[in-house]
């Protein structure tokens, strides 16, 4: 039986056991020193023994925040200044993994009042909202096809100033109705051109991401992808697990070195913060058992 002071290879990339930090919003755009915040968080861990420091949702493109504290990238200054952070991590025995992304249709400028009134353009989506969310919420800007390439170079870009900024390796999110999310989701993604439609299509911006990350950062560089693998509705189940199956095997295709596969809601959802999920929200045996079977 394994165990968790046992080291694991990602990639390759030797963690020193199988303990890890999962990432969540430490606020720490809020400061005028985000380096401390993050060390404050992160150094302790190291210290304390954590093999894989997961670092929360950073944000590609100056805007597209889910919630205030989250950090933005407007330039390679935003990642080289936490440099002195990573540094100090590894220094303690940990490998640190930045998680990269962006809110999409939820980001914050779609819902915050103040951040409403300072946004650059329209919240990003895949496609025009669902009718039933339409009523509920701001209007969005559907990207165009030279708009999603161009951001599939700038993950990889960002991806580049992280490695240079120390980081072991980068992690996309894609869950919890996030952009890259909602390029999964058939909720919606209705596109007609090369990244709708049949599943492969819906994963393709992924799989260009993590093209783009190896062009850019180099194709030795620790890539992690966390995923809607489950989708549930208003009414019912949109995205079974059969999908979630595909979307792992496409992941593998793709050149990803860890999935970290989860269930999500067709809107953003904060109760497992909260403490209103049951203990089977977290172990999901049904979902990790099929994922085991395919892998």
């Amino acid at each position: 039986m394994l165990s968790i002071r046992e080291p694991i290879t990602v990639g390759n990339l030797t963690i020193r056991n199988r303990l890890y930090r999962a990432p969540v919003l430490e606020g720490a755009a809020s400061s005028k020193n985000p380096a401390k915040v993050y060390a404050k968080h992160f150094v302790p861990n190291a210290e304390s023994g954590v093999g894989l420091i997961i670092q929360g949702n950073t944000i590609v493109t100056p805007e597209g925040r889910t919630s205030p504290g989250m950090t933005c990238v407007k330039d390679k200054e935003d990642i080289l200044s936490l440099r002195t952070m990573t540094e100090k991590v590894r220094k303690a025995g940990a490998e640190i993994v930045i998680q990269l992304g962006h809110g999409g249709p939820f980001s914050l400028e779609s819902w915050h009042a103040e951040s409403r009134g300072k946004r650059m353009s329209k919240p990003w989506a895949p496609s025009a909202m669902p009718w039933w969310i339409r009523p509920f919420h701001t209007a969005t800007h559907t990207l165009t096809t030279a708009e999603v390439r161009d951001l599939v170079r700038r993950f990889g870009l960002v991806a580049k100033w992280t490695r240079e900024a120390g980081y072991s390796g980068v992690q996309l999110a894609g869950g919890n109705a996030k952009l890259l999310h909602t390029f999964l989701s058939p909720t919606y993604n209705r596109r007609k051109d090369e990244y709708g439609g049949d599943l492969r299509n819906r994963f393709r911006l992924i799989a260009q991401i993590r093209e783009s990350i190896a062009e850019q950062a180099g194709a030795d560089y620790p890539v992690l992808l966390k995923y809607a693998a489950v989708e549930n509705g208003p009414f019912g189940e949109t995205m079974p697990l059969s999908q979630g199956v595909t979307f792992a095997t496409l992941a593998e295709e793709a050149g990803f070195d860890a999935l970290t596969p989860a269930t999500a809601d067709v809107l953003p959802n904060t109760g497992i913060c909260r403490g209103q999920y049951p203990a089977s929200s977290f172990t999901h045996p049904n979902v990790s058992g099929r994922l085991r079977e395919a892998a």
